[in-house]
């Protein structure tokens, strides 16, 4: 098959093309999967910041609201400012509990529905209901 000179030179040339085109990609293959590689923990590294300070951010102002109830839980009805930082901070409602086991929320009369039954109990036993 290959007695000729044209023959051999032609199985040559192309033993070389194939050999070159499979080494070429792989190369390119193994560069674009590296770069990709990179490019794609960059973009999860930037995005997990940026969620990581937006959850900072977020538990800041709420911890900041919590906080400012301090002097308020201690004025005789903290009804109001309990109920004006339930709906600054979004919250479902406020809850101050007091030494003596009484408590005050946002919400004046309570929520019997959300009340655990101990809470309950004490409510009908007549006790503070918030």
């Amino acid at each position: 098959m290959f007695a000729s000179i044209r023959s051999r030179v032609l199985a040559a040339s192309l033993t070389i093309v194939g050999c070159a085109l499979i080494a070429n990609t792989s190369l390119n293959y193994s560069v674009a999967n590296r770069y990709n590689t990179v490019g794609t923990n960059q973009n999860l590294n930037a995005i997990l910041v940026g969620h990581e300070t937006g959850i900072e951010d977020w538990v800041a102002a709420k911890a900041q609201m919590i906080a400012s109830v301090d002097d308020a839980a201690l004025t005789a009805d903290p009804t109001l400012t309990l109920k004006a930082i339930a709906a600054a901070g979004g919250f479902t409602s406020v809850y101050v509990g007091y030494p003596d086991k009484t408590m005050r929320s946002s919400n004046a009369a309570g929520d019997p529905g959300r009340l655990r039954s101990d809470q309950q109990a004490v409510v009908q036993a007549g006790g503070e209901s918030g």
